[in-house]
């Protein structure tokens, strides 16, 4: 319990401690990466200029030509359907997409004039990406922040911010087709260190292909699944 309540830096708890002398504080910033939500540190590489990054990609055993329904083709029967972002899939395409072949074409959002557009000039941009950082607030304008490169979305599809910030959050692929690498950055978290670093130390050292912080107080999907339910958040 003691260590939620660290946590909770509006907690009394934190406070009496902080006060005490008894909260850890951030290591250096080259060494350390820290969560603003616990500042629990991160033991990363000292070094990013040291890193090895791996030239090829892991390579598809299974699909090998995987292609997107972009635009739908409506039948006239006398009712009209409007565009939506993820597309009027029917029951028997989406049966169809669960079952894996070596050439597949599906729905996988951005339907035409379905809404999350990029400007022509970021869509030529992302083409040419190999890593990016996804962040789910962006508080600046202007396509150019220092060294990155901001890629907005206009016209979000939903009407729910939750459900809006779930398409770059599980569709980066879509938006960067030829990214090998994405972080995904909360709301609630800062970034204080070189990304290849948590790269190198998340994926790269022990050769995994996805890695995701763990839950402060869930350890399983089918509790987060039961929360979420609770808590009616099914966007």
């Amino acid at each position: 319990m003691t260590s939620l309540a660290i946590c909770n830096k509006q907690g009394k708890v934190f406070i009496i401690l902080d006060t005490m002398g008894f909260v850890p504080k951030p290591q250096h910033r080259k060494t350390m990466a820290t969560s603003l939500l616990c500042g629990c540190p991160i033991p990363v590489a000292d070094d990013p200029n040291r890193i090895v990054i791996p030239k090829e990609r892991t390579p598809d055993e299974i699909v090998k030509n995987l292609t997107y329904i972009m635009e739908e083709v409506f039948v006239n029967n006398g009712s009209h359907s409007f565009p939506l972002f993820g597309g009027n899939q029917s029951w028997s395409q989406r049966e169809e997409s669960f079952k894996l072949n070596s050439t597949m074409k599906v729905h996988c959002g951005f339907m035409r004039n379905g809404g999350a557009e990029m400007s022509s000039l970021d869509v030529k941009y992302v083409k040419k990406c190999r890593r990016m950082l996804l962040l789910e607030k962006i508080l600046l304008g202007g396509q150019w922040v220092g060294v990155w490169r901001l890629i907005l979305l206009k016209n979000p599809p939903y009407d729910e911010p939750r459900r809006n910030g779930k398409v770059p959050k599980i569709l980066t692929h879509r938006l960067f087709p030829q990214a090998q690498y994405s972080i995904w950055i909360d709301g609630k978290m800062e970034l204080i260190v070189d990304p290849l670093l948590l790269l190198e130390r998340y994926l790269w050292r022990n050769k995994n292909t996805f890695a995701i912080a763990q839950h402060k107080h869930r350890r399983s999907i089918y509790e987060e699944a039961d929360a979420n339910k609770r808590r009616k958040r099914y966007a």
